[in-house]
């Protein structure tokens, strides 16, 4: 995929291989909102005789769907996502699709899944189903509206931010960003004290510590991906209520920053070019406050450009490693040095061979650049 979660058709068409038996694509994704263009890879998978399947979870019921315009032979979807009851979904299959039972003992579902039919659900699902469809160009038009407001809010309004996925491909109620310098989980917290619901990826993953596989399949680095926030807007949703997010938010993210290791950073250096003492504001977990202090206790006693040289597997084996799951807080620590050397270049007035300016608008920063 492409940094904004496109897939390539060309590239999808070089993955086909002689004993592919099925094409499956996510419609829209949950993290980043980017729709893809189903018809076309539908259209691939025709040209190569090739059934093709989409997960329509997200868009279901949210979005228009025509199974043969876009060239669909199999699609699936969650009724929970559309206000339907939890615990139900659907799979259509294309007539002349042959798919092997799901499980034995019972005809039901056309000999595909035996056991008893959940009517409630099925019931249920209709009838969401229903509701969304007649009342769908009227809340995509109001949802697109808010959404385009937060985004132009929070990328005007916020230095360092980021929007994730497609600028106008997208799921109308989806807002993802990326906001550098801090870690997700803590503006979780503080929204949270305020009564907005926000997620930090997808909710699949909610419990896990790693940062986002989806940013990082966008060419994101770690530390950057660790300030995701996910923010899912409805027809219930008001203007007031996204102006309020957004002023929120603006207050959060100054106050993380301000606590920050990468802002408000200080830097001591004798006569002769020698770091004499640095520090840094530190705010998150115990790993993020351990390699601040030892990235201080590193560049101490160097030159400027010795400072430079340290890098984050420097302070990793100073500290004799971190978790998988902490590896960015040693490049919080290594961007913090390189923070503090460029802010004391600008007071005064140097230049520092290989030092770079910290860049602002992060979605300029390169896909292809490793970490």
């Amino acid at each position: 995929m492409d940094s904004e979660g496109k897939i390539s058709g060309e590239k999808l068409k070089a993955a086909i291989r002689p004993d592919t038996i099925l094409i499956s694509i996510m419609m829209a994704n949950n993290e980043i909102g980017t729709i893809e263009d189903v018809a076309e890879i539908g259209k691939i998978a025709r040209e190569v005789g090739v059934p093709f399947h989409t997960d329509a979870v997200q868009s279901y019921g949210h979005i228009p769907i025509d199974v043969e315009e876009m060239n669909i032979d199999m699609l699936s979807a969650s009724g929970h996502k559309f206000y339907g009851p939890k615990g139900v979904g659907i799979l259509y299959i294309k007539k002349g699709i042959k798919i092997r039972s799901f499980i034995h003992g019972g005809t039901q579902e056309r000999n595909r899944r035996a056991g008893t039919l959940n009517v409630p659900g099925i019931v249920g699902f209709g009838k969401a189903a229903e509701l969304a469809g007649n009342s769908m160009e009227k809340d995509v038009e109001k949802i697109t509206a808010l959404r385009d407001h937060l985004i132009q809010r929070v990328l005007s309004e916020i230095p360092y931010s980021r929007l994730n996925g497609h600028k106008t491909d997208r799921l109308p109620g989806n807002a993802s960003f990326c906001f550098r310098f801090i870690e997700g989980e803590s503006m979780l917290i503080l929204l949270d004290q305020l009564g907005v619901c926000a997620s930090s990826g997808s909710a699949c993953t909610s419990g896990s510590l790693d940062p986002s596989h989806v940013l990082l399949a966008l060419g994101l680095p770690h530390e950057i991906a660790h300030g995701s926030l996910r923010l899912t807007l409805s027809e219930e949703t008001k203007m007031e209520e996204i102006d309020f997010v957004a002023d929120e938010l603006k207050k959060i993210i100054g106050r993380l920053r301000d606590m920050s290791p990468l802002y408000e950073d200080y830097l001591d250096i004798d006569e002769k070019g020698v770091i004499r003492d640095v520090k840094f504001k530190t705010f998150g977990c115990g790993a993020a406050v351990a390699t601040s202090s030892m990235a201080t206790e590193l560049v101490k006693g160097k030159t400027v450009e010795e400072a430079l040289t340290v890098t984050n597997k420097a302070v990793m084996e100073a500290l004799d490693g971190l978790p998988p799951v902490k590896v960015h807080c040693s490049l919080l620590a290594e961007e913090a040095i390189h923070a503090a050397l460029w802010d004391y270049a600008q007071k005064n007035n140097l230049v520092i061979e290989g030092l770079k300016e910290p860049v602002e608008d992060i979605s300029e920063i390169e896909e292809e650049e490793e970490y």
